[in-house]
């Protein structure tokens, strides 16, 4: 039930009120030594994960231009660092910033080719503060620079 989980963070009251109510909702059989409990268990943990994830995406998109860090980001979802993590490498296969990134570089490659909004502009909207750090991570994810990529866009639009 994730009681691992705290042994090197505090305890987080939500989360800790989250997973105690998971446990007996829709749950009529409250049997610990049931030899079906473990698939059951196993199937139960994979759904609160993947919800996790959804949840944890959902906000993340609602919020690029927020500068997080993992521990709040956890604390935001009632989870913790460790749990959140783990549910994004097994659902995603990647984790929540490589997501995060690619994410942020998608809206940025979508802003680029279809406003006029200044490059400085799109890298604030899409979450980085400093230009030249949003042009290397978009010259590191597409191959070239956003004013090439812009202008690639422009010229075959003509």
């Amino acid at each position: 039930m994730g009681v691992n989980d705290y042994v090197a963070t505090p305890i987080i009251s939500t989360e800790l009120r989250v997973r105690i109510l998971s446990c007996f909702s829709g749950s009529q059989n409250t049997s610990f030594s049931s030899s079906n409990s473990a698939p059951n268990d196993n199937a139960k943990k994979i759904a609160n994960n993947q919800m996790l994830v959804e949840k944890t995406c959902l906000y993340l998109l609602g919020n690029l231009t927020v500068d997080i860090s993992l521990d709040c980001l956890a604390s935001k979802m009632a989870s913790n660092r460790n749990t959140l993590s783990l549910a994004f490498k097994n659902s995603m296969n990647i984790g929540v910033f490589t997501w995060l990134r690619t994410q942020r570089m998608k809206q940025a490659e979508q802003l680029l080719g279809t406003s006029i909004l200044s490059i400085q502009r799109i890298c604030y909207e899409v979450g980085y503060n400093d230009s030249a750090n949003f042009s290397t991570a978009f010259k590191s994810f597409y191959g070239v620079s956003p004013l090439q990529y812009r202008n690639k866009m422009m010229a075959s639009k003509k």
